[in-house]
C-alpha cells in the first residue's frame, strides 16, 4: 500500500495489534483550576476496563456543561486512583 490512507490503515492496524487502552476524562473546565468529574479507561474493543465518578471541590463551568452530559457535581466520595 503506497497511498497515504493505506500507510495510514497499516500503521492502525499496528496499533490496535499492541492493545491500547484509552483514557477519556470529564473536568469541570478547561482552565488551570479545573477538576476531574469523571475517569474511564477502554481498550480497543470498547469495552470498559475501569470507570469512576469524583466529587470536585469547583462548579461546572457552563462552557464545560455545554458539551457533557454532567450539569451538576456527582455525590459520590472523592476517590484517588493510581493508574500505572
Amino acid at each position: 500500500m503506497k497511498s497515504e490512507r493505506g500507510r495510514f490503515a497499516m500503521l492502525a492496524h499496528t496499533w490496535l495489534a499492541l492493545g491500547p487502552v484509552f483514557l477519556d476524562t470529564e473536568t469541570t473546565g478547561l482552565d488551570a483550576g479545573a477538576q476531574a468529574l469523571e475517569i474511564g479507561l477502554v481498550n480497543a474493543r470498547g469495552e470498559r476496563i475501569f470507570e469512576t465518578r469524583l466529587k470536585p471541590t469547583v462548579g461546572i463551568d457552563p462552557a464545560a456543561a455545554a458539551v457533557q452530559i454532567v450539569t451538576e457535581p456527582y455525590r459520590f466520595p472523592v476517590l484517588s486512583v493510581r493508574l500505572a
